[in-house]
């Protein structure tokens, strides 16, 4: 049994088979008897490449010769080939092999794809599971679900292959009959194409029949063609007997011309109907002309003098352009001078004119057309579309624009009736209308000068874009006007509309104060275009071409581009001015709206460096105009860090400037300053007045007007209260002791040189001296005094953002502390030296030394005292500081003139000793202890201050004279018990110790000195056995 491989090549050899060609055949078939004798070989059939035609014969030598020459002649009587249709034949070896070839490549697939399937795992006691009545089936069936795939995809497989080989065997068996098959195609193929030769012979024919029908003569009667061509004559014609016409002359023609022209004006004046627009017309030349104008010219005569019988047509001149002067020659002069003669004989004139005119209509109308149609092949491609419409037509232009369709309609309107003279009939003259549709709606009452007389598209349209396009810039030009900027002519606007058919309108916006732009519209595809071109400006004009209506919402394109540039103008001024620009800060346009105003369109924030984290500056823009403001903020990081997710806006306050534009965000670094110090002025007056509030201070904020009438920042009146001022000024009452009433004035004057602090001026009426007012405040810098009014002017700088209420507070409280401490220095006849506002320099020894104190009393820090080095007082300043904030300045006072002798004698002695020896300890203001060490005795004195029946004495206790070793000479000891027990000036030794005056301490201190410098050491004993030192030395152990 073959197998199926075998199968295929049995039907690849059997379809692969050569076929004889058709002309063989026919050589084969034309062949004489003989011949086709001679080709046989054994009385085979006839060879198709055999020696007869391709090579020699096997016969006779002679009759291979004779065979060749009755083939030749054969061929030569043959007719042509018949053309084979062998085009998309394919062999069937390579359909057999494709087939295969899929064949192997889909069951390599279906192998793969079945090996890609999950296999069941065999139950391993699946034999002990089964029940005893049911049959046990083989190990080697499966019935998986995985099985039964794998199975269906191969039969699957498996039998669409089989379909297609199939279809194979049944081509093969086909093609055991294509030659026959293939011939009959052929003879099919050659038969249809002569019958299509024939019926384009039969069409040919007849068409040269419908050509030859003009110069076909029926019934040619040649018998009388050759007689009159030969005799001149024909016998059956009878003789009518007319006399020939005589040639007229010249003069006989005019005459005749003149006439004619004689008659025509008659009838014409007398008996005619003219309509009224055939009441133009002249005669001459034995016709009359009627003159239509932009239309044409019409020729008209007489052929008899009765005023009943009709015109007759002579000629038709067109007078527009483009279109032919005259009627050409031909077919189509024919048929209109037949029509025209015929509506003449019947209608008269009125016909005539009705027939006339609308064939100018309809021509104009084509011609028109005909060039819209060019116009949208050339260069309004893909702009203009052409749409007939019965026998008008539409014109639309600007197709890619957004909004609504836009077209013309040109067609012939109804005419008026109007009533034919000296008749009871009404005519209705038809012309050439336009309508025009913008966005769906029809413009009523347009008028546009359709140039009959010269008929142009382009004209026409051209007028209608540029009546759009003004119509866009007129509607723009509204809507701005309605802005506060250009109603009141701060900006610039101007409107060029278009004059007749030139496309030069265009608006002119001024956008800034230094910029402009310049709106045009193309005019082909009706794109607006913004110029000069940039990056903005491209910007808005994609916005502007987005638009559905740009002449309702194009100025407010046109109105957010002006916002843009404006604050970009501003935002690299600022830059150049050191502010810093919040580019993260963005918030939501109902956010502006809230905090702003309703007409906001876009806000830029600033951040000037030396203004508090509180407050920024904000610059809005809207169609009302530009707006500065000052915005309380509220975040929970520095501004310096950037904005975080926590930024609030409390509050904006609108920024009032004066001598500037107030609408206008204006390029120059003027411009910000003035704003700067306009703002600072409000921030400061806001930061004042929430201090006020807070503390409950009473207060009014009144506004004030400088001599030139410019507004400047309100004044704030505060009253300030006992026990407002800063808490280390003592004593209390301070803050108002000093006023004459307690109300303050608070001026903003504007900013310092550098803009880094707010500048205001305090104004305080005083109950102090004049004289002794100008001499306190004459070294205070920042502040004046006004004598005649006795007004104290204070000037105060703060932090832009901060208040200054509390400087102003403590200013003023300090003022009344600086008296009280010149009132206690003035008590203790001391010199004051100068005084500021915080601190106070004073002398309190001129002789022998001149020994300075500087008391301080900062804002917000203790008062403190300094002392100018060298001073005895250097070594208790720490305790003179703490008596200084515990017990007040007089105490101070108080205590330096009563240390300053015993602290003077100290100095002096550390001078003497400067090479050592001598300690002098303070364990407190009024509590000394000098220690005497090598070169001298070891030994020393206490001295402490006592105040006995209200007198300060200077004490050194007997028990606190320590010579250190008994070992003194008997005359030092004699000079100490002297010392004890003896008298001096302001000084006196009792049995407790040695008690002395202020002054006569310096010599008790002075006597002791001498004494302790003058006690020989004791010279160093020899050592004793015992325990050594690590270094050597004997050290006695008791």
């Amino acid at each position: 049994m073959p197998t199926a491989v075998e199968k295929l090549e049995e039907l690849r050899n059997g379809g692969s088979s050569e076929l004889m060609t058709s002309r063989e055949s026919a050589i084969q078939s034309a062949m004489p008897d003989q011949a086709r004798t001679m080709s046989s070989t054994n009385g085979d059939a006839p060879l198709i490449n055999g020696s007869l035609l391709n090579g020699h014969s096997p016969l006779l030598p002679g009759s291979s010769q004779q065979a060749h020459q009755i083939s030749q002649g054969s061929v030569a009587q043959l007719p042509p080939e018949v053309q084979h249709l062998t085009l998309g034949y394919l062999s069937m070896q390579n359909l057999v092999g494709r087939l295969v070839q899929e064949t192997f490549n889909g069951l390599g697939d279906v192998i793969n794809d079945m090996a890609e399937m999950p296999v069941s795992q065999p139950q391993t006691n699946g034999l002990l599971n089964q029940k005893p009545n049911r049959p046990i089936r083989p190990l080697s069936e499966d019935s998986s679900h995985a099985n039964i795939q794998k199975k269906a995809r191969m039969f699957d497989f498996a039998n669409s292959r089989r379909a297609q080989f199939i279809k194979i065997l049944i081509l093969s068996r086909w093609a055991r009959h294509a030659p026959e098959i293939r011939r009959v195609i052929d003879l099919k193929s050659w038969l249809e194409q002569k019958s299509g030769d024939y019926m384009h012979g039969v069409y040919y024919l007849g068409e040269l029949k419908h050509h030859l029908s003009r110069v076909k003569e029926p019934r040619p009667d040649i018998r009388t063609a050759l007689e009159i061509l030969s005799l001149g004559e024909a016998s059956w014609i009878p003789d009518i007997g007319y006399l020939q016409p005589e040639e007229l002359s010249a003069q006989q023609a005019l005459d005749a011309l003149r006439r004619i022209n004689t008659l025509l004006s008659i009838r014409l004046n007398l008996h005619e109907v003219i309509p009224s627009v055939l009441r133009n017309f002249h005669i001459s030349s034995g016709r009359v002309t009627f003159h239509v104008p932009a239309e044409f010219e019409l020729d008209l005569s007489i052929a008899d003098e009765d005023h009943s019988k009709q015109f007759y047509f002579i000629d038709l001149r067109f007078v527009f352009s483009p279109a032919p002067p005259a009627l050409p020659a031909g077919r189509l002069r024919e048929d209109f001078e037949m029509r025209a003669n015929d509506l003449l004989k019947r209608e008269r004139l009125p016909g005539l004119f009705d027939y006339v005119h609308n064939l100018v209509l309809t021509h104009k109308l084509n011609i028109l057309r005909t060039q819209a149609l060019e116009m949208a092949r050339g260069p309004w491609c893909d702009n203009l579309q052409v749409e007939p419409v019965r026998r008008s037509f539409v014109v639309q232009y600007w197709c890619d624009r957004p909004e609504g369709k836009h077209w013309i309609e040109i067609g012939i309107k109804r005419g008026k009736a109007k009533r034919v003279p000296y008749t009871d009939e009404v005519q209705r003259i038809p012309e050439i209308a336009l309508r025009w549709f913008r966005c769906g709606k029809e413009i009523p009452n347009v008028v546009i000068d359709l140039r009959l007389h010269d008929l142009s598209m382009q004209a026409i349209l051209s007028q209608v874009v540029a009546r759009h396009t003004s119509m866009i810039f007129s509607g723009i030009a509204s809507n701005l006007k309605q802005s506060p900027l250009f109603a009141n002519d701060r900006l610039r606007l101007r409107l060029r509309e278009t004059s007749g058919m030139a496309p030069d309108a265009s608006l002119l916006v001024q956008i800034a104060s230094s910029k402009a732009v310049k709106l045009v519209q193309e005019q082909v595809s009706g794109r607006l275009v913004l110029l000069p071109a940039s990056n903005r400006n491209s910007q808005a004009e994609h916005e502007l071409n987005r638009l559905t209506d740009p002449a309702a919402d194009g100025g407010g394109q046109l109105t957010y581009l002006r916002a843009c540039v404006s604050q970009d103008e501003a935002e690299a001024t600022a830059r150049l001015a050191g502010w810093r620009v919040l580019q993260s800060m963005k918030p939501t346009h109902e956010l502006l709206q809230t905090i702003f105003h309703k007409e906001i369109l876009r806000a830029k924030f600033f951040e000037i460096p030396c203004w508090s984290s509180g407050w920024i500056l904000a610059a809005t823009t809207s169609k009302i105009g530009d707006v500065w403001w000052a915005v309380d903020t509220h975040s929970s990081a520095p501004l310096s860090e950037g904005f975080r997710p926590g930024f609030i806006l409390r509050k904006a306050y609108r920024v009032q400037l004066d001598g500037t534009d107030p609408s206008m965000l204006l390029p120059s670094a003027g411009h910000l300053s003035r704003v700067e110090r306009a703002a600072a002025g409000l921030i400061a007056q806001f930061a004042d007045t929430r201090h006020l509030v807070t503390s409950k201070t009473p207060h009014r904020v009144q506004g004030s007007i400088a001599a030139d009438g410019v507004r400047q920042a309100p004044d704030i009146y505060m009253q300030l209260r006992v026990g407002q001022g800063a808490p280390t000024l003592q004593p209390p009452n301070s803050l108002t002791m000093g006023l004459n009433y307690p109300v303050l004035k608070l001026h903003y004057v504007g900013l310092n040189p550098s803009h880094t602090a707010a500048v205001h001026l305090g104004l305080a009426r005083l109950a102090l001296p004049t004289s002794y007012m100008k001499r306190l405040v004459r070294d205070m810098p920042g502040m004046k005094f006004h004598a005649p009014t006795g007004k104290l002017i204070i000037k105060l700088e703060t932090k832009i953002g901060a208040t200054c209420v509390p400087q102003l507070s403590h200013h003023i409280a300090a003022i009344g502390q600086l008296q009280d401490y010149i009132a206690t220095v003035s008590a203790f006849k001391l010199q004051v030296n100068r005084s500021s506002i915080n601190h106070l320099e004073l002398t309190y020894q001129r002789q022998p030394t001149r020994l300075k104190a500087t008391l301080h009393f900062p804002a917000g820090n203790p008062v403190r005292i300094s002392l100018a080095t060298p001073n005895p007082h250097a070594r208790i300043l720490d305790q003179i500081n703490v008596r200084l904030r515990t017990q007040g300045l007089s105490n101070v006072l108080s205590l330096l003139q009563i240390t300053l002798p015993l602290l003077s004698t100290f100095s002096k002695l550390e001078m003497m000793h400067q090479t050592g020896g001598i300690s002098i300890m303070a364990r407190s203001d009024q509590w000394y202890f000098v220690r005497y060490s090598a070169p001298y005795l070891d030994g020393g004195f206490e001295i402490s201050l006592r105040q006995r029946r209200d007198v300060l004495k200077w004490l050194v206790p007997e028990s606190s004279i320590k010579t250190g070793h008994l070992t003194e000479p008997e005359s030092s000891r004699k000079q100490l018990q002297d010392i004890k027990r003896g008298k001096g000036s302001d000084w006196q030794g009792m049995n407790g110790g040695i008690v002395a005056g202020l002054v006569g301490i310096q010599e008790v201190v002075e006597k002791l000195d001498i004494l302790f410098s003058q006690l020989p050491r004791p010279e160093p004993q020899s050592p004793r056995p015992g325990k050594r030192k690590a270094d050597g030395e004997v050290v006695e152990i008791d």
